[in-house]
């Protein structure tokens, strides 16, 4: 495995490249079908400059920016987050994406209609920034999750004016249960929507960005209803605009077959990430906003393993999967943080294959 490299909490303020980032997390994320326990996501994003992204322990009992919203304090599960750097300086605690002990994940992505609510002026407001971690610290699963942001009593999300509209995100939750919770700001209200992938009673278990999340059960929704009628016909869409990638998202997950083993489950969701990443260069049919330069791509995409506590993850110059397991990283009360970047080159970008040769068999005599 990677080896992590260890050293102080940085402190530095965020905002400088939360204005970067927040607006341009162009993504997608799915559960995976057959009750595997794995669900993966990618990172789109412009051509920033000097921009690139580590993980990041945060152990047991950590004091982060999120704290006074946690019980106690302090964490009180350890999880792993993805971290932005810029110009390979590290910034403090903004996460992005994570897994934290218990198998419950958080992504966040961006949502142009978001409207933050405004503050409360009591002592549950919290900046939505730190969304995900607050969740990775203080939750087990989707449920307990919900129950706190239900309590407006427990936290109150809310942001400066600056990171609404085209700079606001959606945070996705899923949790070791194969349970999913969206939660969204829009109309300045909180929206919470929980995503069992029944079939579109409440959800299917995919998320992009654009428009709101109901919209997008609908429109998936409405794809079938296209596709249940005598004399259908429906296309894959090819594009990489939100809508394009949650449709070919659900059209791929419904005809993957029961996986036979753990790892055909994993290569499965491998092959998910694949029909919604997006090559370098000046690529067609993206998202991107005038602000976030040429090139939008998939920078990083990882897999969860929800039930067994681990991050696959690969990035647009290494596509060999490196794995990072929770379990086996120093995440105990009073751990000192740790961190990889994702662009480590201890993570090789090829397996050389040449000692598995095997001279057991003479080779046949070509003919003259």
């Amino acid at each position: 495995m990677p080896r992590f490299r260890t050293r102080p909490l940085p402190t530095m303020l965020v905002w400088a490249l939360a204005l970067l980032v927040a607006g341009a997390c162009a993504c997608s994320n799915f559960l995976m079908p057959h009750d595997t326990g794995l669900s993966g996501r990618t990172m789109d994003l412009g051509s920033i400059f000097g921009l690139d992204w580590e993980f990041r322990t945060f152990p047991l009992g950590s004091a982060t920016r999120s704290s006074r919203a946690l019980p106690n304090g302090v964490t009180r599960f350890g999880f792993v987050g993805v971290i932005p750097i810029e110009l390979k300086l590290p910034v403090a605690s903004l996460v992005t994406a994570g897994l934290n002990e218990a198998g419950l994940s958080c992504d966040m992505q961006t949502l142009i209609s978001t409207e933050y609510p405004p503050p409360s002026n009591t002592a549950a407001d919290l900046d939505a920034l730190y969304f995900c971690e607050w969740a990775l610290g203080a939750f087990a699963d989707t449920d307990s999750a919900r129950a706190a942001l239900l309590d407006p009593t427990a936290v109150h999300f809310t942001g400066p004016e600056a990171l609404s509209g085209s700079l606001g995100q959606h945070y996705v939750l899923r949790d070791r249960l194969g349970r999913s919770l969206v939660v969204e700001f829009v109309g300045g209200q909180q929206q919470v929507y929980q995503d069992l992938d029944d079939g579109g009673t409440t959800g299917f278990g995919l998320m992009t960005n654009e428009p709101e999340y109901p919209w997008m059960v609908r429109m998936v929704q409405h794809f079938t209803w296209k596709q249940s009628l005598a004399r259908s016909s429906t296309s894959l869409p090819g594009g990489f605009y939100p809508d394009e990638r949650l449709l070919r998202l659900h059209l791929v997950k419904q005809g993957l077959p029961a996986p036979q083993s753990y790892r055909e489950a994993v290569q499965q969701a491998a092959h998910m990430l694949d029909v919604v990443t997006v090559p370098p260069g000046a690529q067609m049919g993206t998202d991107s906003g005038a602000g976030e330069g040429e090139g939008d791509h998939t920078m990083w995409a990882v897999l969860y393993d929800h039930r067994n506590s681990s991050i696959y993850f690969r990035t647009s110059s290494n596509h060999n999967f490196g794995r990072v397991a929770l379990d086996s990283l120093r995440l105990t009360a009073g751990s000192s943080v740790a961190s990889l970047p994702l662009s480590s080159a201890e993570v090789p970008w090829v397996v050389d294959a040449t000692a598995a040769f095997s001279s057991s068999r003479r080779a046949p005599l070509l003919p003259v």
